[in-house]
């Protein structure tokens, strides 16, 4: 899929496992809901794991549904996420691209 970068479908387990690594404070996974559906999500994980110097970077991956572009979805998330922690260094990954 382009959006997510995977080259192969990802089972259910494999997503599964992906969401207890997200289950803690520590490394969430926002959710942006329209009428009950999932419209865009952003996603915060460890950013070079085991390198001690990046301890306290994390990497953020976001997607927005391609049928809510261009509704503010994406800034919504972001905003958000500003008040999870302010004072940890932030990456920016965009393996999840938004499609124009």
């Amino acid at each position: 899929k382009f959006q997510t970068a995977d080259t192969e479908p990802v089972t259910v387990e494999e997503r599964q496992d992906w969401f207890k690594g997200h289950e803690n404070n520590s490394f969430p996974v926002l959710i942006y809901e329209t009428a009950g559906k999932v419209a865009g999500w952003l996603s915060i994980s460890p950013y070079r794991p085991g390198r001690k110097a990046l301890s306290t970077c994390v990497e953020i991956s976001y997607y927005v549904d391609d049928g809510h572009l261009h509704q503010g979805i994406g800034t919504a998330l972001s905003t958000l996420l500003g008040r999870w922690h302010p004072s940890r260094c932030l990456v920016l990954n965009r393996d999840l691209h938004l499609r124009a």
